[in-house]
């Protein structure tokens, strides 16, 4: 979507449904320069994450991808692994073998549609653990509540609400 599209959350999504909505799913790339929170600094990251993050957040259900098929036709099978703390998490992605491969071409939409590639070209050999369902802490956004989103920049793409 542009910047004006992005703005507004449910006419987008009409738009989506409108164009898109007999296909089911699909998916949304913010447009560039986005942020989710007013200072992104590093708090959110596995990289960057602080102590206090890595010990009171608990991946309940980590899903393990295991992705089947060839010639062109591919399925999924998602297993569920034993709850981990982010600290555990944090240990097995920052593993070699499970880091993004390197780009020198900076966070660009061509650097991602690149890593995106080469993520489903991999990922029959190494298949990926999600932790997309961590309730973070209350405390680490302005306003108090718990989540990652900073609900005066993205407005309604909060999706703790």
């Amino acid at each position: 979507p542009t910047e004006e599209e992005f703005k507004d959350f449910y006419a987008y999504a009409q738009k989506l449904d409108r164009e898109v909505g007999h296909v089911g799913v699909c998916k949304v790339i913010p447009p560039e320069g986005w942020k989710a929170r007013r200072h992104d600094d590093g708090v959110y990251t596995l990289e960057g994450s602080q102590k206090r993050l890595e010990d009171e957040v608990v991946v309940k259900q980590p899903i393990q991808q295991n992705a089947m098929g060839g010639k062109g036709v591919y399925f999924n099978v998602h297993q569920v692994k034993r709850k981990m703390t982010l600290a555990a998490f944090k240990k097995h992605a920052m593993k070699p073998e499970n880091m993004p491969p390197a780009s020198d071409k900076g966070f660009t939409m061509e650097a991602i549609r690149e890593q995106e590639r080469k993520l489903w070209r991999n990922v029959l050999f190494n298949p990926p653990i999600y932790g997309a369902d961590c309730p973070v802490p209350k405390g680490f956004r302005p306003d108090g509540a718990g989540g990652l989103f900073d609900p005066e920049v993205c407005g309604d793409w909060d999706l703790s609400r």
